[in-house]
């Protein structure tokens, strides 16, 4: 059996114990998933209050909620896509936002380049580093938020689509066209390197 499958065993066993009304087992959840949590409502919406006053709604309506709660075996995945469709309904009633990426911050899922940065030199690495920025600027908030969903936060397409609310077919394409892009950016700048 695979780690993955491990995990997903947990996650399922301790959802189940979460609908019985543990208090231990939302007490590791809410441990375990309230940061994952902030770091993404934090890139939706930079108000890191109107962030944290969701995260608690969200579990204060899991709670008050238990019985009607579904089965999962992806409790990250769960908690994220809930979470996400409640910020974006919060922020359309504050803020009358009809698109959902009118709502994302200038700076959200922004990417740094990965540890190969490190083994260019010094004077180059900040011309590297602004190469790689501008090209992933350049990727619209959808595309990078699957990018940071699949490569930095390591999800399955099944569970970004659970996260994001699109169907799977979306999210592969979604992620093809943001890693076709960068190949195609690629090319061209970074022809002098």
């Amino acid at each position: 059996m695979k780690d993955t499958d491990l995990s997903k065993n947990f996650d399922y066993y301790l959802w189940e114990k979460f609908k019985t009304g543990d208090k231990e087992a939302l007490s590791r959840i809410y441990y375990s998933y309230y940061n994952p949590l902030y770091d993404y409502g934090i890139r939706i919406h930079n108000d890191p209050a109107f962030v944290k006053d969701t995260i608690q709604e969200l579990f204060f309506d899991l709670i008050s909620k238990l019985s009607n709660l579904g089965t999962t075996d992806s409790i990250k995945s769960y908690l994220l896509a809930s979470f996400r469709r409640r910020v974006f309904s919060k922020l359309k009633k504050k803020k009358g936002i009809n698109y959902l990426e009118d709502s994302y911050t200038p700076d959200a899922f922004e990417i740094e380049p990965s540890a190969e940065t490190q083994w260019i030199s010094e004077e180059s690495k900040d011309a590297y580093t602004q190469k790689i920025n501008n090209m992933l600027a350049k990727l619209s908030s959808r595309e990078r938020e699957a990018i940071y969903l699949k490569f930095y936060k390591n999800m399955s397409y099944k569970e970004i689509t659970e996260v994001m609310g699109v169907n799977y077919q979306s999210a592969r394409k979604l992620i093809y066209r943001a890693i076709k892009t960068l190949r195609e950016m690629k090319k061209t700048v970074f022809e002098d390197f």
